[in-house]
């Protein structure tokens, strides 16, 4: 017998800037994106009456709550900085710098919103399991991370 499972999607939007680093065109250069995450939960339907979220995976506005923590809190409005850059020691006590471990294309900056979503769901004891993240670059560029199930 087969168990149903749902899957519910938030989207945010946050400005960031950044730079890559041995890129071979203008993204060697420091600038901006107005990103977009879509991140996709799976679970079964909450069936405890009386309880917030009854008949959803998760309420919309837990998750945007949560995206607001793990992401946008710590994106917006900020320049990422590889630790390994070749400019780190010129930038990284500028303003509104974020020190990070990982080149921050749309591929690594999918894989960490998830595992900063994941884990922070699981904190909180949520049965929905975020399953995918699309990082939008740009309106026609995105990259997507997910775990096979």
């Amino acid at each position: 017998m087969s168990q149903e499972k749902y899957k519910v999607t938030k989207k945010i939007e946050f400005d960031y800037g950044h730079r890559v680093p041995f890129h071979q065109s203008k993204c060697f250069n420091t600038h901006g994106h107005r990103g977009v995450v879509e991140v996709t939960l799976e679970g079964k339907l909450v069936d405890i009456h009386g309880d917030n979220d009854f008949g959803m995976v998760m309420d919309f506005s837990r998750i945007k709550e949560a995206m607001l923590i793990c992401i946008h809190d710590v994106y917006d409005h900020k320049f990422l900085l590889w630790k390994d850059d070749p400019l780190f020691e010129k930038y990284k006590d500028l303003p509104g710098v974020v020190v990070i471990d990982f080149v921050p294309t749309a591929e690594n900056l999918a894989r960490k919103c998830f595992w900063s979503l994941r884990m922070h769901l699981k904190k909180l004891k949520f049965e929905a399991t975020v399953t995918s993240v699309r990082f939008y670059e740009t309106p026609s560029s995105f990259s997507e991370y997910s775990m096979e199930q």
